[in-house]
């Protein structure tokens, strides 16, 4: 099963690349020069519309250029509002997943729930730490989104292979894997 995502490695060098490109500017001005790109890209559209650009070849290749560098700056702006800790941080939430108790499903009565919070408690605490979702563990471990999902929520019990690999992307031995 191949990854069609970016690699670990391509993501690192990406972000560092990123952060050094826009790191001598304030969130404000980054904000302000996006505005500015907008106002820029809507007149462009506006005028081509209208048949007032002659140049039309070039006028798509201007626009292509300032919605680039617009996006660049949506993600840079994201991802350091992404980086600011959250007012509880990370470490409230991990004690909000451990204090979940009770069956998934209220309605169920299943011995599934709780073995399903033992997975999820387990589970949820590594991914975190690693900034991985669900899908992502899925990913890094070769495995379908469903077999991580259904083992994650106590649905399913995976094949031993399966199970293997989800415990080696988190990067534990698969006896410590809940059962």
């Amino acid at each position: 099963m191949s990854s069609n995502y970016p690699s670990i490695q391509f993501l690192r060098q990406w972000e560092a690349q990123r952060s050094r490109r826009f790191q001598r500017f304030s969130d404000r001005e980054l904000r302000e020069e996006r505005r500015g790109l907008e106002k820029k890209l809507v007149s462009l559209k506006r005028d081509l519309r209208n048949g007032k650009i002659q140049r039309q070849s070039e006028t798509y290749g201007e626009m292509r250029r300032l919605e680039k560098r617009s996006n660049e700056i949506a993600i840079e702006l994201f991802m350091r509002r992404a980086q600011k800790p959250s007012p509880l941080g990370v470490d409230w939430m991990l004690s909000r997943l451990e204090s979940t108790k009770g069956p998934a499903n209220p309605k169920s009565g299943s011995t599934s729930a709780s073995v399903g919070n033992t997975r999820e408690r387990f589970a949820r605490r590594i991914l975190a730490r690693k900034g991985w979702s669900v899908h992502d563990w899925a990913n890094e471990a070769k495995v379908d989104f469903h077999t991580a999902n259904n083992y994650l929520r106590g649905k399913t019990n995976p094949y031993p292979a399966s199970r293997l690999k989800l415990a080696r992307a988190l990067g534990v031995d698969v006896e410590r894997l809940p059962a």
